[in-house]
């Protein structure tokens, strides 16, 4: 999009607690138009060994608890 959209406030400001918020229930896949994550992984081609490493890698695997 060519334009950014600007708000009042940072949106950590904006946040809820969780018990503030009502729950949201999801339809249990129907088997016809939505499956489970399992069957998506198998219709979407993804192929690859069960021992291949993972491609996407941290430069420094100290910042995510650094950070966070």
């Amino acid at each position: 999009m060519p334009w950014t959209l600007h708000h009042q406030h940072s949106d950590h400001k904006m946040l809820k607690p969780a018990s503030r918020c009502k729950p949201i229930t999801y339809p249990k896949p129907d088997g016809k138009l939505t499956f489970d994550r399992l069957w998506s992984v198998v219709i979407s081609n993804t192929n690859h060994e069960e021992n291949q490493p993972g491609h996407l890698t941290l430069k420094d695997p100290s910042v995510p608890v650094n950070v966070n």
